[in-house]
């Protein structure tokens, strides 16, 4: 295969540097080799450094013939870390004002044929640096545009001042901080890409060819993706543990934190969508891992793909989570964070396990993580493959790989997310860690696909779910989802899970606040909280007239049944019956529906068919306001005798992403004058509820409850569900059995007595006694 422009170039400057005599070259700029010194096994030969005094020597040169070779490395002063050719500019003639001039020279001196080919400008060309120390001034306006910064913390990670892009005129360059990005050899090698930041804190300005309008990013990255850091470069050999942030600006507050501290290293790879450096894994054999990324998805992905890459080969992974409020590290310093602080929550943090979900990341979600999306496999039915894009929450059947455009592209995964990713041709492409053409594209689309088959017809949306083997829960918010499994809420990034697709297709229908529930989580299980929270729904629910003292407590108990109704083996539906003036539907709209919130459909008089529209894959609770007034009455009937021990829903489309499947494990909440069509078979499934008339010459005074507080109580009672679960279940299965008693009719009573019963700490014995009642 004919070689590109760019791999020749690359020989060229790599065969200058073998052929050259690389002492010889250094020394007639006044290297002085310390006397006696002989090469070691990697080719370094000690010497005294340049331009500055040192009585014993205290730098070093590389003549043998790895990628080292040629590299002039000073252990004191500015640390200079020079290419021979950079070597020649600082040192060497005043004719040599740039290493390409450098290049030039050696290459005619050594009789190196140039290529005949155009030229490929390398990445190092984009920034003019410059050639002596960094200026205080400069220093102290970019500390003083990312609070957080210190000067140290710029001179120690090895901040070098620049303009960019020295390819366009002079007016038009930026005063920029560029920091060396390194590969698996480290420093004993060019740097394989460069990360900049501008100098006054301002983003960068990337002017793209074609476009009238430049490009605004925080930091520009050129090259390939490496690890930043010199002072973490240095010390790394001889480091127990290392620490990786997010983005450069974590990394030069840490390292700010931390100072010259070489027992805790510090280091970026730029952003949480960049990947380690092909064949770097090795450099952290047996050392003692930390992440620290940003509180978000997109941090939260990018830990748990460095977490993956080296929980193989490390001595401990941690995937440490900032302390909330804080997003992010320096956010963590600025707010006052001290360096006991952190290495306090560091040590806290427990080390993955391989078989930590955070631990298993494939090479193919990676990328498509980057643009928030899940590449889900092909479809059983037709083959199709199942694009779901988070910043859409819309899933995308792709039939035709070979036709899938731009366009395409830009309507599956959301136009700003896609565009920056593809490129129109190859001649286009400005960065090669990122952009591709869409064939390129295509390509990945198959790889991520292939192998994995995905089925449509089960899917969970808005709600609670339960695993299958009964060992967690899914709480799905609408846009986002969290798992539980006994210890802690963690945010749950894959689209499926436990065999099913996650369904975020719904509009925002944020219901709970994860904050909230975890705060309430950790309190859930003390038996006085519990009964403070429950009285407080059995007084709301005491201002009505019930016809029996018994039914605020079963009406409390359906009611937080019904917060996570899928996971029960069998579920009652709900009658509420009454006369006009008994508060039916006052008691749903100001109880039911704002303590449901957005995981509540409150309906009147509905058909079935709007009702299935309503549900589709969610798990919402539907209160049915006048249900005696319905028209299809028997039809919705079916539909609820079908969810008490749960089924399914076969009609609607059939196309891939829209099946004509659906799960119905729902209890529903009725309200009506009578319920003439009940027939025997829903005695069994419906726990019937009465109300009475206000007594005349009563005023019934319903207080007015806000949003808050209603939402308050749902979290509050969520979180008493997801930790007494088990427990609550144990007891359902106790007083599921009793003589005389259908079956049936003793499970669908149990289930709300079980829960209540539970909760205000009655003994079993006792529960029996009211349920036979």
């Amino acid at each position: 295969m004919a070689k590109t422009p760019e791999e020749r170039w690359k020989e060229y400057t790599r065969e200058i540097i073998e052929k050259a005599d690389v002492l010889a070259e250094m020394q007639s700029c006044g290297l002085r080799v310390f006397d006696g010194a002989a090469p070691n096994d990697r080719g370094w030969v000690i010497c005294h450094a340049m331009g500055r005094p040192d009585n014993n020597p205290s730098a070093r040169v590389n003549v043998g013939t790895g990628p080292a070779r040629g590299r002039y490395q000073d252990f004191g002063g500015n640390h200079d870390n020079l290419s021979l050719f950079d070597f020649l500019v600082k040192w060497g003639p005043a004719t040599i004002s740039d290493w390409k001039i450098a290049r030039t020279v050696l290459g005619d001196k050594y009789s190196v044929r140039k290529p005949r080919c155009d030229y490929k400008a390398l990445p190092i060309e984009s920034f003019r640096f410059a050639s002596g120390p960094l200026l205080p001034p400069m220093l102290m306006m970019f500390c003083h545009a990312k609070p957080g910064i210190t000067i140290q913390g710029c001179m120690l990670t090895g901040a070098r001042s620049a303009n960019y892009n020295a390819r366009l005129p002079l007016s038009m360059q930026q005063d920029v901080f560029v920091w060396n990005m390194y590969g698996p050899n480290l420093d004993e090698a060019d740097p394989i890409g460069y990360h900049a930041a501008r100098v006054d804190g301002n983003k960068v300005q990337i002017h793209v060819k074609h476009r009238n309008e430049p490009n605004l990013s925080k930091t520009v990255s050129r090259g390939e993706v490496g690890f930043m850091n010199d002072f973490f470069i240095q010390h790394l050999h001889d480091a127990a543990e290392v620490t990786f942030v997010e983005g450069l600006s974590d990394m030069l507050a840490m390292q700010g934190l931390f100072g010259a501290n070489d027992q805790h290293l510090v280091t970026s790879i730029g952003s949480a969508s960049a990947r380690l450096p092909q064949g770097s894994e090795y450099l952290f054999a047996g050392k003692i891992v930390n992440v620290i990324y940003d509180n978000d998805e997109p941090g939260l992905h990018g830990a748990s793909v460095i977490a993956s890459k080296l929980l193989p080969i490390a001595a401990n992974v941690r995937i440490v989570k900032v302390p909330e409020p804080h997003n992010d590290i320096r956010d963590w310093i600025l707010a006052g964070a001290t360096i006991d602080e952190v290495l306090s929550v560091i040590a806290a943090t427990e080390a993955l396990k391989p078989t930590d979900p955070e631990a298993k990341v494939s090479d193919h979600e990676e990328f498509f993580r980057n643009l928030q999306a899940d590449i889900l496999g092909r479809t059983r039915q037709r083959g199709d493959i199942i694009i779901y894009s988070r910043y859409l929450r819309r899933f995308t059947p792709v039939d035709k790989i070979d036709t899938f455009s731009k366009n395409a592209a830009a309507m599956a995964f959301g136009a700003p997310v896609v565009e920056p990713y593809l490129v129109d041709r190859k001649e286009d492409i400005t960065d090669p860690t990122q952009q591709m053409t869409i064939k390129d594209f295509q390509w990945k689309l198959v790889a991520a696909a292939n192998g994995r088959t995905v089925d449509m017809t089960r899917r969970c949306g808005l709600g609670v779910w339960r695993s299958d083997d009964g060992n967690e829960f899914l709480l799905i918010n609408g846009n986002s989802c969290d798992r539980f499994n006994g210890d802690e809420l963690q945010p749950h990034l894959n689209a499926t899970w436990d065999g099913k697709v996650i369904d975020l297709s719904s509009d925002d229908e944020t219901w709970y606040q994860r904050d909230k529930l975890s705060e309430y989580l950790k309190v859930a299980a003390e038996p006085a909280w519990c009964e403070e929270v429950t009285s407080r729904l059995e007084s709301m629910l005491q201002d009505w007239y019930w016809a029996s003292p018994m039914y605020p407590q079963i009406m409390g108990g359906c009611i937080m049944a019904s917060l996570m109704q899928s996971c029960w083996p069998i579920r009652p539906q709900v009658a509420v019956i009454g006369q006009t003036s008994s508060g039916k539907s006052t008691l749903a709209k100001s109880v039911l529906d704002p303590l449901f919130g957005k995981l509540g459909s409150a309906m009147s008089a509905p058909t079935e068919a709007g009702i299935r529209q309503a549900i589709r894959t969610t798990s919402k609770v539907v209160t049915i306001d006048e249900f005696d007034t319905c028209s299809n009455q028997i039809r919705i009937l079916e539909l609820l005798r079908n969810a008490t021990l749960g089924g399914d829903i076969i009609k609607g489309r059939s196309d891939a992403v829209n099946p004509s499947i659906y799960k119905i494990n729902h209890l529903f909440f009725c309200f009506g004058i009578k319920f003439p069509l009940f027939a025997r078979a829903d005695r069994n499934r419906f726990v019937l509820l009465e109300l009475k008339d206000i007594p005349k010459g009563q005023v019934r005074i319903i207080p007015n409850r806000s949003q808050s507080e209603m939402g308050d109580m749902r979290h509050r009672l969520l979180s008493i569900l997801l930790v007494k679960f088990e427990e609550i279940l144990q007891r359902h299965r106790d007083l599921s059995s009793a003589p005389f008693v259908e079956p049936r009719t003793l499970q669908i009573y149990a289930l709300p007595l079980a829960i209540w019963s539970v909760v205000k700490g009655w003994s079993l014995a006792d529960t029996k006694t009211i349920l036979d009642h």
